[in-house]
């Protein structure tokens, strides 16, 4: 018997992620739009994940396992290859969806003159104080101009796109660890357009802070890659995409503890490019305060 393609595959990379895997999944699966396909790509974890998938029981979840971990971008490109829906949505592991998610994005995708081929939504992001902060996008006249400040799309779990394009611009980097979906994005927005929603329609818990080698490998293999395709958008692009890796360096050198550095590359990304909005701002001199209680804090310990 011949079953028809799905209208969304839902795709869910696992990580050992045991704790809040079943809200994802039935969050994907509880959508008002229920004509989907939900793929959970097991990176290789060491946890026993049978028991929740059998414990679900819907047949309309089925599960691929790599015999290595391989990464996010690795697990998501092996979702997107087994998908069978017209759209793809990315849901992490440990976020979960609002019921009217996929169908609010499929409403503000199919309203538009066909530019659109993706759309995000608004989420909720789980502060350290156990708050729940508010993000919303924007819509932008340039897409890649405004994710060359970086990706705080949270796509990993926001984003809904038509899966033929990744025919046209191709696969995540499988080279990364991290920062693979801002490169995907850029890649995308340099040639398509986001249909943002309002509406806060995802729940995401923040991952723990990357290993420092690992984040600066991926910086060093972002810049090879990125900046030519700014260069080609004239040298103020290239500048702003410099100010913004200036700013991931600032944060690895806080990370480690090395305030005198982090506050320094801080001011160097504001001195490449100083035009940029009252949000950025108010972040930066939020960081300010952080970088000097912090040096403070360093410094007495020393005097001690």
């Amino acid at each position: 018997m011949i079953v028809a393609a799905p209208l969304v595959s839902v795709v869910i990379p696992h990580h050992n992620d045991s704790d809040t895997l079943a809200a994802a999944l039935n969050s994907a699966l509880g959508q008002n739009v229920s004509d989907l396909e939900v793929i959970l790509v097991d990176d290789a974890s060491t946890e026993n994940i049978d028991g929740i998938v059998a414990g679900i029981g819907d047949c309309r979840l089925r599960i691929i396992r790599h015999d290595r971990n391989r990464g996010a971008g690795a697990a998501r490109n092996t979702g997107v290859a087994a998908a069978r829906g017209e759209f793809i949505a990315f849901l992490d592991a440990d976020d979960s969806w609002d019921p009217a998610k996929l169908e609010r994005q499929l409403s503000a995708i199919g309203k538009g003159d066909g530019a659109h081929r993706a759309s995000c939504c608004a989420f909720l992001l789980l502060r350290p104080d156990g708050r729940w902060e508010l993000h919303t996008p924007q819509s932008h006249d340039d897409w890649y101009r405004y994710l060359l400040w970086g990706c705080d799309l949270s796509p990993g779990s926001t984003l809904l796109v038509r899966r033929s394009t990744f025919n046209e611009i191709g696969p995540f980097d499988e080279g990364f660890r991290r920062l693979e979906d801002w490169d995907w994005l850029l890649r995308f927005a340099s040639r398509f357009s986001l249909a943002p929603v309002a509406e806060p329609l995802a729940r995401i818990r923040p991952g723990s802070p990357p290993d420092s080698k690992i984040a600066a490998a991926a910086l060093e293999r972002f810049a090879e890659k990125n900046l030519p395709l700014a260069d080609a958008r004239g040298p103020s692009a290239r500048r702003q995409l410099l100010a913004a890796l200036q700013l991931e360096r600032s944060a690895i050198s806080y990370r480690d503890g090395q305030y005198a550095r982090a506050l320094a590359i801080l001011l160097w990304s504001l001195l490449l490019y100083p035009r940029r909005n009252k949000e950025f701002y108010a972040r930066m001199f939020h960081q300010l305060g952080r970088v000097a209680r912090g040096a403070i804090r360093r410094i007495a310990s020393l005097t001690r």
